[in-house]
């Protein structure tokens, strides 16, 4: 039987090693270029964009790479192989973009300084900065990729029958594809955060970042569902949240499912949208309030927002394929 590890491999080097590693090597990059650079650079600007925090750069830049060590940390959220991959893969978005903004933001700082001798005239070049987030994306995405899933090895394989009191499907298989975007009234919240964002970024780069940092969340929300298609011989159930590269995708295998049932998903009551992490294994993936599946396996507990009038048509197709298997 093969060994389950404890913790992904990928997760720990990509998400925790490699930005403790750059960290310290951009630490020492500074401490070899520090006759370069003045006794005190600047290290925070006013609305103004006039330097009015200064700081020996080998401090600044060690503090700088605690934080990031600090930050990467959160990857051991999503370490454990335990943990289904619908998890981890957010939190490796998350985590890498984070620290690759964060690296960056020292360059941003670091470097138009080099060279110079008085700081009170020292700007911050934000462009580093908006690389940093873009490469640590990329990064991100291409770690998310490799990520592998283990439930195949971790989860039991479920032998009892659903209840006849759940819904079940007469006739031939029927397809699963249902999907759910974002309430119309989130959609304009995200335009208006994004026009804020970029005015932000043009008047108060610093603010303006940050903003535009939390767009992935938004992203990560934007639509939900779940697909299966008609092959009986087809294991698992695709569930989905995210759009465009942020796009992520789940597999739950029929053989671990105990049973599917149509319900409701309330964002007040639940903790929002996207993906919602609770006690005991429960993983609601939602974009907004309405119907629901809720799918009990041997591992986890889900809960996936579909499009109105479909719950219970979802759920019986569910049933039925788990049954015809056992």
């Amino acid at each position: 039987m093969q060994q389950i590890p404890r913790f992904d491999p990928w997760v720990v080097r990509g998400t925790i090693i490699a930005p403790c590693v750059l960290a310290i090597a951009q630490l020492l990059w500074v401490i070899a270029i520090s006759d370069r650079l003045p006794e005190q650079i600047a290290t925070h600007w006013s609305g103004s964009d006039t330097p009015n925090g200064f700081m020996p750069p080998i401090q600044s830049t060690l503090i700088m790479a605690v934080v990031v060590i600090a930050c990467a940390q959160i990857g051991w959220i999503g370490a454990k192989t335990s943990t289904p991959l619908v998890v981890r893969k957010p939190i490796a978005i998350i985590n890498l973009a984070l620290c690759g903004f964060l690296i960056a933001l020292e360059f941003a700082i670091i470097i138009p300084q080099i060279g110079t001798t008085n700081p009170t005239t020292a700007r911050i070049s934000w462009v580093y900065a908006i690389v940093g987030v873009v490469i640590g994306l990329a990064a991100a995405l291409l770690v998310a990729r490799r990520l592998r899933d283990y439930s195949s090895l971790t989860d039991a394989t479920v032998t009892e029958p659903t209840s006849p009191e759940l819904p079940h499907r007469e006739g031939d298989p029927t397809p699963i594809d249902v999907s759910v975007t974002i309430s119309n009234g989130v959609k304009v919240a995200f335009t208006v955060w994004c026009v804020a964002s970029i005015a932000l970024a043009v008047f108060l780069p610093s603010l303006g970042i940050v903003f535009l940092l939390c767009t992935p969340l938004f992203l990560i929300a934007y639509e939900t569902g779940m697909t299966l298609d008609t092959n009986p011989m087809t294991d698992s159930i695709t569930v989905f949240n995210g759009c465009g590269p942020l796009k992520m995708k789940h597999h739950i295998e029929l053989r671990t499912i105990k049973y599917a049932k149509p319900g409701k998903y309330n964002w007040a009551d639940g903790g929002g949208i996207g993906l919602r992490l609770g006690n005991d294994g429960r993983i609601t993936v939602a974009a907004r309030s309405g119907e629901a599946v809720k799918i009990e396996t041997s591992g986890a507990n889900y809960t996936i927002v579909v499009a109105d009038g479909t719950s219970s048509t979802v759920a019986g197709e569910i049933n039925s394929r788990i049954d015809a298997m056992r």
